[in-house]
């Protein structure tokens, strides 16, 4: 979480500017009588997903904050792009 980035949005003030992943992993191990041992496993994955929303820019007046917004929106769709055709 230290390497997490956040900026502000119309929608947000801190709105996360990357993705994050928490995997649970649970192992439940059971001995029967006769000494035969079954375990089950259960994995629960939460995913935080950046934010993107859509951004307004004026080419005949940029400003260096408008750019760089512009850029990281479109780093983050490619990204998410690329999480559904992994999902899917």
């Amino acid at each position: 979480l230290h390497q997490r980035h956040v900026a502000a949005t119309q929608m947000n003030e801190l709105s996360s500017r990357s993705h994050s992943v928490f995997t649970l992993k649970l192992e439940a191990s059971n001995t029967t009588s006769g000494g035969v041992t079954s375990t089950k496993v259960s994995r629960l994955n939460l995913i935080d997903l950046a934010g993107s929303e859509r951004q307004t820019f004026d080419p005949l007046h940029p400003s260096v904050h408008e750019s760089i917004r512009v850029k990281e929106a479109g780093a983050i769709n490619r990204s998410l792009s690329a999480l559904t055709n992994v999902i899917m």
